[in-house]
């Protein structure tokens, strides 16, 4: 069933009409079948999920029921990605509305410091952990509402849910009520369908300029008048107890003559596997706890498994003393009653900054809508847990006593916090970084903690520039995401990853092509030039591209059709390989600016970077490994031919970087980070940074600047 929204007739139910393009925007997830039905009469349809940040859902399913439909799948960043001057405003945006709520929060809340003595001391923290709650609804918001406004839909489908969330970003939408583009439907049963229908209604009475009209949520919270809280709440109190309640601790492998030491980290794709193999390397020398700031317990058993496989970590010394011991230290989701009394207080405080707030962004639907549903719901509560976060993380380090803590990654609040912590109870911190950050993303954090341990020296360089730590508290040690495998072999290892891949065996060269997320345009104009590059050697060659895991099934397809297009399915195909084993495989790594770049450099492969005239890359691996960056086809072609008839000694060979930093192709990773945790240990109190000497924003410093728009 769909309903359209209008006024005038209110809901009626009827098939969609037939369409040149359809947007389908989802709330929440609907059968392929369903979708099946509400494609009935376009020629492609574009689906994209409200509060989808990476593009995930199931394109084969619904391939499968529309195989003769040309379809797509966006997701929150499709239009505006990491560097775009938009991401950029509302990172700003969201930076300033958690800069003045949370200012207004502890205006309302000054019982905070009584219960939890230095709290100031983590107010960044805080204000940080607010800023990213509000920057992602932004996120996904301007998504959904950038696509609605897209007028190549000549029709637009919205599925909403039992969520009021995507019916006040349509109320907010400029003429969006109204446009005969639009219908809508709910396909839950029962209760949701009548809410459905009324709030339809509802929004039809809202035709007009939204930007306009103030949200109803203004005159809401007017009617909060309380003082602030002077003294806590029984209820938060109660809740503040119960946080504060040591959480279950499973001891590792520890020994009374070694030195303690706490790892903060979290389950996550990106990092939480390689903070546990950080664990497991220092476990060697240190008593080792990993504290999980947030995820599943059995998530951290997964990456203690995965660690047993580790290529490197097996040649270590590995006894009874080898698996670190292991928190979960999250606060707990304050129930109701505190809730209910940290809301009332709190709100009336939000009064000014609040209609501040919105006499600046309101004509900004994505902005005002993502204000108007965290004040209604969720950033009260959020508060008072990061309150619960400080006071579990002080009473963690206080009891343990540890004698430094590392954090990887620094950039989630609730890591950053028990950073905070650690200055208030004297314990030296150590930011650890697996990655390879640079300034130009706008909402990478600064660097707060007393020392910080980065790939190389660039990247020091970087953090004393832009993250507000000084060079002299940086080291540099590798990272555990890029090492070889021990008793390496350039020539054997490229043979065996040949035949795990799967390639027959032969004369050919290998050109591996990683990708990375980028606007479409973009990449896919690079793919045709390296294509292009290819079929022009004079010898055999097979180009293999190897996609990001932030894209999706729709990235791959568009990869496909540039191979058809070019009629290289000879040559050219989309694999789904370990990505080292495809680096292993290669002759040539071609990559815009993705950090595989620098893991084909440590195995010895040649690499080069591949851009377009006057496009620059936040990240110039070309500047940094002294290897080519080749910006058209004849550039790319001569790259190729170069790299075969050289090899190392090509220009794509990067010898001058292998020759400065010897500690990456010897696999000293964890021996330099053992060596950096010794030193700030023995540094002691001594080490640790003042609070003047404390970046004074909470991210990096370096002017904006767009990428690849």
């Amino acid at each position: 069933m769909d309903v359209s929204i209008d006024a005038d007739k209110g809901p009626t139910i009827r098939r969609p009409t037939p369409c040149r393009s359809r947007l389908l925007v989802v709330d929440g997830k609907l059968h392929a079948k369903v979708v099946r039905h509400l494609a009935t009469g376009a020629e492609r349809l574009t689906i994209i999920r409200y509060g989808d940040l990476y593009g995930h859902a199931d394109l084969a399913a619904v391939r499968a029921e529309l195989p003769d439909i040309e379809i797509t799948i966006e997701h929150a960043r499709t239009r505006v990605d990491r560097f775009h001057h938009r991401y950029h405003q509302l990172h700003q945006a969201s930076y300033e509305v958690a800069t003045a709520l949370s200012r207004a929060f502890f205006e309302a809340n000054p019982w905070i410091e009584s219960e939890i003595p230095e709290f100031d001391g983590a107010a960044a923290e805080f204000t940080l952990g607010v800023a990213d709650f509000v920057f992602f609804k932004m996120l996904r918001m301007d998504g959904v509402a950038r696509a609605l406004r897209d007028p190549r839909f000549d029709s637009v489908i919205i599925s909403f849910s039992d969520n009021r969330e995507l019916y006040r970003l349509c109320a907010a939408v400029p003429n969006l009520v109204g446009d005969p583009r639009i219908e809508a439907c709910c396909w839950l049963p029962g209760g949701a369908q009548s809410r459905f229908e009324t709030r339809q209604i509802a929004l039809g009475a809202e035709r007009g300029g939204a930007e306009d009209r103030l949200p109803s949520f203004v005159e809401d919270i007017k009617d909060y008048n309380e003082p602030p809280l002077s003294a806590a709440p029984e209820a938060v109190r109660a809740y503040l107890g119960m946080a504060t309640k040591l959480p279950r601790y499973r001891q590792g492998g520890h020994r009374r003559d070694r030195r303690s030491i706490a790892l903060i980290t979290h389950e996550g794709r990106a990092y939480g596997y390689n903070a546990v193999q950080i664990a497991c390397g220092l476990q060697a020398h240190f008593n080792v706890d990993v504290i999980w700031t947030q995820g599943r317990e059995k998530a951290f058993d997964e990456s203690v498994s995965r660690v047993a496989d580790d290529v490197v970590l097996r040649t270590l010394k590995r006894d009874e003393t080898s698996q670190p011991g292991f928190m979960r230290v999250a606060s707990l989701v304050p129930d109701r009653r505190a809730n209910t009394a940290i809301r009332a207080s709190t709100l009336t405080a939000f009064k000014l900054p609040i209609l501040d707030l919105v006499s600046k962004w309101k004509s900004d639907p994505a902005v005002i809508s993502a204000l108007d549903c965290v004040v209604r719901a969720g950033l009260a509560e959020l508060m008072l847990r990061q309150v619960g976060q400080v006071a579990i993380a002080k009473k963690v380090l206080e009891t343990y006593e540890y004698d430094a803590i590392a954090i990887s990654p620094i950039r989630t609040s609730n890591n950053a916090i028990v950073g905070a912590v650690a200055r208030m109870t004297g314990t030296p911190s150590l930011t650890v970084e697996t990655h390879c950050l640079n300034a130009a993303y706008c909402r990478y954090t600064s660097v707060r903690t007393d020392y910080a341990a980065v790939y190389s020296d660039h990247f020091a360089q970087e953090y004393d520039h832009h993250f507000g730590i000084a060079a002299d508290r940086v080291r540099s040690f590798g990272s555990p995401r890029i090492l070889r495998p021990p008793h390496y072999e350039p020539e054997e290892a490229r043979l065996r990853a040949r035949e795990r891949i799967g390639l027959e065996p032969g004369a050919h060269r290998i050109i591996a092509v990683p990708t990375q997320p980028m606007p479409p345009a973009l990449i896919l104009a690079l793919w045709r030039m390296i294509i292009q590059a290819a079929k022009a050697l004079k010898q055999p060659a097979k180009v293999l591209l190897k996609t990001h895991p932030e894209e999706g099934q729709g990235h791959i397809e568009r990869y496909k059709q540039i191979i058809e297009e070019e009629s290289a399915g000879d040559i050219c195909s989309v694999v789904d390989a370990d990505i080292k084993e495809l680096l292993m495989a290669s002759d040539l790594v071609l990559t815009a600016y993705s950090v595989t770049a620098l893991e084909a450099v440590v195995l010895e492969r040649n690499v080069a970077i591949v851009g377009q005239p006057g496009v620059s890359y936040p990240t110039a691996y070309d500047e940094i490994l002294g290897v080519p960056l080749c910006c058209t086809q004849a550039e790319t072609l001569a790259t190729m031919e170069e790299a075969f008839e050289l090899g190392p000694k090509a220009r794509s060979g990067a010898e001058a970087f292998k020759a400065k930093n010897p500690h990456l192709f010897d696999n000293s990773t964890y021996n330099r980070l053992r060596e950096i945790v010794d030193e700030i240990i023995d540094k002691g109190p001594a080490g640790i940074r003042q609070r003047s000497e404390l970046p004074q924003d909470i991210f990096v410093t370096a002017p904006f600047q767009e990428y690849m728009v």
